[in-house]
């Protein structure tokens, strides 16, 4: 194998590879506007399967991580108001309620 024939394989590559990564964030992107519970700005009140903790929080945005739906979100401080932290859950873990604002 020469250099030419290498460095013509590894662009035929990369761009394969630039392809499939393009098309799984647009997938990613469907995933999310389909399933995303709520809408971003939303108030919620959130319990932890796990441990029962409970917070309110902000909805910043959604990711997919590992195949799993996951929510950004910022806290609310011990005041009450909002946080610039983001906090991210896996959606799967948490009970979601809407808070009345």
């Amino acid at each position: 194998m020469t250099r030419e024939d290498y460095l013509k394989k590894t662009a035929e590559i990369s761009k394969k590879k630039q392809s499939l990564k393009a098309e799984q964030e647009m997938l990613d992107e469907l995933y999310i506007r389909h399933c995303a519970p709520y809408v971003v700005g939303t108030k919620l009140k959130v319990r932890e399967k796990d441990n029962n903790n409970t917070f309110v929080c902000w909805v910043v945005g959604y990711e997919v991580r590992y195949t799993e739906l996951v929510l950004i979100c910022n806290k609310a401080k011990q005041d009450g108001e909002r946080s610039k932290r983001e906090n991210v859950y896996y959606i799967h873990r948490l009970e979601l309620e809407a808070c009345a604002e």
